[in-house]
């Protein structure tokens, strides 16, 4: 890359008006305008974001606890970790229509340094240029935290577009599929040094499946988890397995969005279908660990609401539906057992309250259908 000629760009970006750096959007109107092509764009993107965010000393000796809570936040601070180099990047590419990724991983601080591989400490891109995949870290090619302690500024493309194999040699994906090798090497082989990584990431003949492709047509969400799976199935770690849960929490939270669509629709056989889901992934993330209360208590909610929609689609007439009562009484005192044994507060005692009228109301049709 430090054959390409990229002057041009650099020069346009060394002029960016200082009105439009905190609107992506004119920001990146702006900085398209000498690209020619997607790679051109990816320059300009990467060398604005190197030249004017400055790493977060701050919050790297606060073990690493993100100031900014967006974007917009990096954008007016001028300074961020790892993962806001990463997300704003992806957002400037989103918005010049450039695929691009947000990668966590394993970093080292120096190429042959022990990794540590309890949990990712570190976040990349990987960027689609005319449907290839590259990788590159904004983070430390705008500067590195010499010894790990102030910041130095230091421009540069050592980790722009790096090829695969010598990228590999201080980065690993906590996802083997943006190693974006056709053998991945392991965490163990990750330990190994500069050299030998190297020679193991040139391997070839192994099963390869279009992981990638698959990868790209999935929902943000659904990715999200995935990405959770396969790095707990690549690096079985306590710290990854709580991840793990708390991911599948994360996706039950995106059901409650869709459920409470359905409520209002009334399409309560679908929303039965997502309540049960909701319940599967709270199970499987109690499951993995030990759940906040809070957590708890939205899970126990879950039963109560699935005992509540089942209702909606079962009469008190018929015998035939002597054991869908059945099944609501068994969801709602599942749901008063979770709840007695958390914290009392105005929502668990609202929903005790609750759960002892619907399940009096359940007995009693179960008792007129016996």
């Amino acid at each position: 890359m430090t054959q390409i000629d990229f002057s041009v760009i650099e020069k346009h970006v060394r002029n960016t008006p200082d009105s439009i750096e905190y609107d992506i959007t004119e920001l990146m109107d702006y900085l398209v305008v000498p690209t020619t092509s997607e790679k051109d764009k990816v320059v300009s993107i990467y060398q604005w974001l190197i030249q004017n965010i400055e790493y977060d000393r701050i919050a790297y000796r606060n073990g690493n606890k993100r100031i900014n809570r967006s974007n917009q936040d990096i954008l007016k601070r001028r300074k961020a970790i790892c993962w806001g180099y990463a997300t704003l990047f992806k957002a400037m590419c989103d918005e010049a229509n450039i695929a691009c990724e947000v990668i966590s991983g394993y970093g080292k601080t120096t190429i042959d340094a022990k990794p540590n591989l309890k949990s990712p400490n570190h976040a990349w891109n990987s960027v689609k240029i005319d449907s290839v995949w590259y990788l590159l870290d904004a983070t430390w090619d705008s500067g590195v935290v010499g010894g790990v302690s102030d910041f130095e500024q230091k421009y540069g493309y050592t980790y722009f577009l790096t090829p695969t194999k010598y990228f590999l040699v201080n980065h690993l994906p906590a996802d083997p599929v943006w190693q974006l090798l056709e053998c991945p090497i392991t965490p163990e082989e990750y330990k190994l040094s500069a050299e030998a990584i190297v020679i193991l990431a040139e391997r070839k003949g192994c099963e390869k499946a279009d992981a990638l492709s698959a990868l790209e047509e999935m929902p943000i969400q659904d990715k999200r988890l995935m990405a959770a799976i396969k790095a707990y199935e690549y690096n079985p770690t306590k710290q990854n397995r709580r991840e793990l849960a708390f991911a599948h929490l994360d996706y039950e939270a995106h059901l409650t969005e869709i459920s409470e669509r359905l409520q209002l629709s009334k399409d309560f056989d679908s929303l039965l279908i997502v309540q049960a889901e909701m319940i599967q992934l709270c199970e499987t993330a109690a499951q993995l660990t030990e759940l906040f209360d809070t957590q708890k208590e939205n899970c126990a909610y879950n039963f109560f609401n699935y005992a509540v929609t089942l209702t909606q689609v079962t009469s008190k007439a018929t015998e035939s539906d002597l054991q869908k009562w059945v099944e609501v009484l068994s969801y709602l005192e599942n749901a008063q057992a979770q709840l007695k044994h958390l914290p009392k507060n105005m929502f668990t005692e609202n929903a005790l309250g609750l759960c002892t009228d619907y399940i009096t109301y359940a007995k009693s049709n179960i008792e007129e259908l016996r």
